[in-house]
């Protein structure tokens, strides 16, 4: 029987400043990659399979049980099943097994135990344990903090096409984080993902757009971008664009928009639209940055106030989501 695993990896949140500041990881703040509501119907035949050694069914077993199909949530046996078939060398499942340790789900939190499971599974390819990987080493997270290995690792997930690994890839381009600041592969790989219609890789472009990194600026394109990205669940770039709408890049200014727009993406869970709100209802932007925004804010040409600091956020993960 073939069925499809459904697909976890962490977001990335690319902060050279921050190392272990941000909250411990949780499995909440995992990005999932749709579910396989298939699993549900097989899953007598699933546990016969698995219980006979069948470490691919041990694996979609793991699965059920982690997403709750036809039978109830459960992260301690989702971790069992895991690691069954991750003893039997299945880099997925070492892949999953390496993120229930990073986020203490059903077993206890351990970050050896998550590096050495991610490291096996990254060896083989396994795209989740390579992005997760990934982030361990970026943020320092029971490794020492090393930005060349973690571009390593995002660049061979970036190999396998997923959006959201070429998207942090483009995120380490644009910014120099492992690597030399490089705006036309930034480019490169935001636009491979905004193919495949992911929010914050369009997000990315739109940034780019209004910096006038790697193209020539263009606050309407940019615009455009945040849009796009908005349509596609991106709540970072609905703050952008309430930016934009701020100071008329773009778009025409329209404060009551902006305001809109922030309180929308606050609703949703955003901490940085959240923060955003009191200066915005004092009619005073503010010129801050936090560990939540994750690359420096640019200052605008004349068409903004001549002392604004406009706030440009890329997408974040761990701390912008409650």
């Amino acid at each position: 029987m073939k069925l499809a695993m459904v697909v976890l990896v962490l977001t990335l949140a690319i902060d050279v400043e921050a190392q272990n500041t941000a909250a411990p990881p949780t499995m909440s703040s995992a990005v999932r990659f749709g579910s396989n509501p298939r699993i549900a119907s097989h899953l007598a035949s699933l546990r016969v399979e698995a219980e006979n050694g069948n470490r691919q069914a041990q694996l979609l077993l793991g699965g059920a049980y982690e997403y709750g199909l036809g039978t109830n949530l459960d992260y301690r046996q989702a971790a069992e099943w895991y690691r069954k078939a991750a003893d039997q060398g299945l880099p997925e499942a070492q892949g999953k097994l390496g993120l229930f340790y990073l986020t203490g789900s059903g077993v206890e939190r351990d970050y050896r135990a998550a590096l050495n499971w991610f490291l096996r599974g990254a060896a083989q390819g396994d795209v989740g344990a390579q992005v997760n990987l990934s982030y361990m080493y970026c943020r320092g997270v029971g490794v020492k903090r090393d930005l060349y290995e973690a571009f390593r690792w995002m660049s061979k997930a970036a190999d396998h096409g997923l959006p959201i690994a070429d998207s942090y890839l483009a995120d380490m381009y644009e910014q120099g984080v492992g690597i030399e600041r490089n705006f036309a592969k930034a480019l490169k790989y935001y636009r491979q993902a905004a193919r495949m219609r992911y929010g914050p890789a369009e997000n990315g472009l739109g940034v780019m757009y209004l910096c006038g990194e790697g193209v020539r600026q263009d606050f309407d394109r940019s615009a455009k971008w945040y849009r796009q990205a908005m349509m596609h669940g991106s709540e970072v770039a609905e703050v952008n664009l309430a930016v934009a709408y701020q100071y008329g890049l773009g778009v025409t200014r329209d404060r009551t928009e902006a305001t809109r727009l922030v309180a929308d993406a606050a609703a949703r869970g955003s901490v940085l639209a959240r923060a955003l709100q009191l200066p915005l209802a004092e009619a005073s932007w503010p010129s801050f940055r936090t560990a939540d925004v994750v690359r420096d804010s640019c200052l605008m040409p004349s068409s903004a106030p001549k002392d604004a600091i406009i706030l440009i956020a890329k997408e974040t993960s761990w701390s912008d989501r409650e």
